[in-house]
């Protein structure tokens, strides 16, 4: 229903709407409801005799009454953080972290240094072992082999200090006495530092040791996604459609780059069909550790013409083969499950791609993880 408030106004102009979401029962009484529609048909007859431009008030398309009479206004939020990743592989980007907290590190640049959020460094948080806190280091690594070079540091343990007594005295005399550093990096700040945003693909995203499902992406945006992906990581690819169609020349070079493709045909929306393909993929390729799901139907009819079968035809693969999907994968083996909807979910379009692309089943398997 919501699909179709929204998208009903972008293919008749003419028509005006407002849903009412009461987030508790206990709102929903006769005065808010009568209140919220008065409301809506008065905003209604002032537009419509040329006075409502001198109100100062807004009929807005959505309406969320919460516990406590609060009515909120759905808005849409950027999101912050995903836009500097995004942005920070055409310009520098930088982002003001606490130095105490966040998992930082530094490079070196032209004219000096820089410091730099490296999200590779969130694995040692989940390290066994004690944990230290460093309070200086120096500025460059110390070479001690051919392939050894380590950053000199100097902390406290978090826990006991007990091994670090043990252990200290034994290190230190291993040091070189005639090494020289002349810089040395002090960590103790409890303040704010600017440090440079990293693109998402900075470091491999993918490993070449499991497979990756791409389901009803075997377009140009498939192949694009899929090129990405090897250029990340990946090597054992799966693309799968109802009908895929790819160039003999586009899989040769990509088997010239050491990836594995397997090219299949399947309908998502029938279970048997889609169990089968797993099966085969699981008898053939490493271990599936991510699914893209991009499956659609392109059936341009506008909502007054629309009919039942035109819009199951549109329905069927985001919605059935989703749902399909999900049920594939319920042990939450995955890395991650991403459904690719479209920008119209937020602006509205046809009402037959609208309504798929709102299709939130991904909430259920964020639940699970």
């Amino acid at each position: 229903m919501v699909g179709l408030l929204r998208s009903a106004p972008s293919e008749l102009p003419h028509l005006t709407t407002q849903f009412l979401d009461f987030e508790d029962d206990s709102e929903l009484t006769a005065r808010s409801l009568t209140t919220a529609v008065l409301q809506f048909a008065g905003a209604s007859w002032l537009k419509k005799e040329g006075n409502y431009a001198d109100m100062l008030h807004t009929t807005e398309p959505e309406l969320i009454f919460q516990k406590g009479g609060r009515v909120m206004i759905p808005l849409m939020k950027a999101e912050e953080a995903m836009n500097k990743r995004y942005n920070a592989s055409r310009r520098a980007i930088t982002s003001k972290v606490p130095a105490t907290r966040a998992c930082i590190g530094e490079g070196p640049m032209k004219r000096g240094y820089y410091v730099r959020e490296d999200r590779t460094l969130e694995s040692a948080r989940e390290a066994e072992g004690p944990e230290v806190r460093v309070s200086h280091s120096f500025l460059k690594s110390i070479r001690f082999s051919r392939d050894v070079s380590l950053f000199l540091s100097i902390g406290k343990p978090d826990s006991s200090t007990a091994d670090a007594n043990i252990i200290l005295p034994e290190e230190v005399d291993n040091i070189d006495p005639d090494i020289a550093h002349r810089y040395i990096i002090d960590w103790g700040t409890e303040a704010e530092v600017e440090a440079l945003v990293e693109p998402a693909d900075t470091f491999p995203l993918f490993s070449k040791e499991t497979a990756y499902w791409l389901v009803g992406l075997t377009g140009t945006l498939g192949l694009s996604l899929c090129q990405w992906m090897l250029h990340n990581g990946a090597r054992y690819i799966v693309l799968t459609s109802r009908n895929p169609k790819i160039e003999p020349d586009w899989l040769k070079t990509m088997a010239s780059q050491q990836a594995i493709i397997k090219v299949t045909s399947c309908d998502i929306t029938i279970m048997q069909d889609l169990q089968k393909t797993y099966e085969d993929i699981c008898s053939t390729m490493p271990p599936i550790r991510g699914v893209f799901q991009g499956s659609m139907v392109l059936n341009d009819i506008g909502l007054p013409s629309m009919g039942l079968e035109h819009l199951q035809t549109v329905l069927r693969p985001k919605v059935e083969g989703s749902i399909n999907l999900d049920k594939l994968f319920q042990d939450n083996s995955l890395d991650f499950f991403i459904f690719f909807s479209s920008v119209t979910s937020l602006v509205g379009t046809l009402y037959n791609y609208y309504k798929p692309s709102l299709f939130i089943l991904f909430g259920n398997k964020r639940s699970l993880t």
